[in-house]
């Protein structure tokens, strides 16, 4: 197209060679391939036929290949690297026939008729994953910090976190997730409005300060019976001892490094979805000190 930039064109197919509705995603720019009408992650509508798709403005790797990655719902996600000459080498994911999933999934109306959902991406062995989430034609890839929006821009969010904004809801009230893990086949989750039923995570307390000497902290997580979460630090001197996960009301414990500089710092934890944050006074002169409080 231009110097560096690339068109990407093919057919989505399913376990048949038949073309099938689906997702196809390269360098941050994707398409649902369902038949005109379908949206495109970007913004817009598609009106290729069924399976076709059609990505433009593509940077290539830094080995000068396109890394495709598609996704049709009931088969395994499927990776091709595609290079400089048009020939395409499919990836072995080495991977299992579960589904792929999300936990801690929370549904926030921000307008009428508008919602948000975050939640995070987990592999079959109930872990946070690199992956993609996607509801109402938004999606994001909850790679870590620096991931890439298929609607632009880039997540801050810890690996596996997703957030979804100004979704409108199905004709059913409910939101439509569908989560991809490579290695996973393709999830799909029901969320329903905050009314129905569905979990909801709070955690106490919301913040925590420790004197420079560190110390131990706990957190109770209120969560319905069933509902699934997770717990993971966001600073490498912040430290969980007890409850990285959990289904329903739970309790996490968490413990806090010796602070040895002279000005106060900051950290989190990711509890259910929630955010703990965590101060540390600066090391004092007179070497007072203390727990937290």
């Amino acid at each position: 197209m231009s110097p560096g930039r690339y068109r990407l064109l093919g057919t989505l197919v399913d376990a048949n060679k038949q073309p099938a509705c689906g997702l196809a995603l390269a360098s941050g720019r994707c398409v649902f391939t369902c038949g005109p009408g379908s949206l495109r992650c970007e913004g817009g509508t598609d009106t290729l036929p069924l399976g076709q798709f059609d990505l433009t403005d593509l940077p290539t790797e830094a080995d000068g290949a396109l890394n495709l990655q598609t996704f049709v719902f009931g088969s395994m996600p499927g990776l091709q690297v595609v290079q400089s000459d048009g020939t395409a080498r499919l990836v072995d994911s080495g991977a299992s026939r579960s589904s792929s999933g999300a936990i801690n999934t929370q549904r926030h109306e921000v307008s009428p008729g508008r919602h948000r959902l975050t939640g995070t991406l987990v592999d079959a062995n109930n872990q946070p994953a690199c992956g993609l989430a996607l509801a109402s034609g938004r999606c994001v890839f909850t790679c870590g910090p620096g991931s890439l929006r298929c609607e632009g821009g880039a997540s801050n969010l810890p690996l596996g976190q997703f957030e979804l904004t100004d979704l409108p809801a199905e004709t059913n009230g409910a939101l439509n997730l569908q989560t991809f893990v490579f290695g996973s086949l393709p999830g799909l989750q029901v969320v329903k409005p905050e009314s129905g039923g569905g979990c909801s995570y709070t955690i106490d307390p919301a913040s925590k300060t420790f004197e420079y000497p560190g110390g131990t902290g706990t957190v109770a997580v209120s969560a319905p019976s069933g509902c699934a979460w997770t717990a993971q630090s966001n600073n490498d001197w912040i430290t969980i001892t007890a409850g990285a996960r959990g289904t329903g009301p739970g309790q996490v414990t968490y413990t806090v490094a010796s602070h040895s500089s002279s000005s106060q710092r900051r950290g989190t934890l990711t509890i259910a979805g929630q955010t703990l944050t965590v101060l540390q006074a600066p090391k004092s002169d007179d070497g007072g000190g203390g727990g937290g409080h």
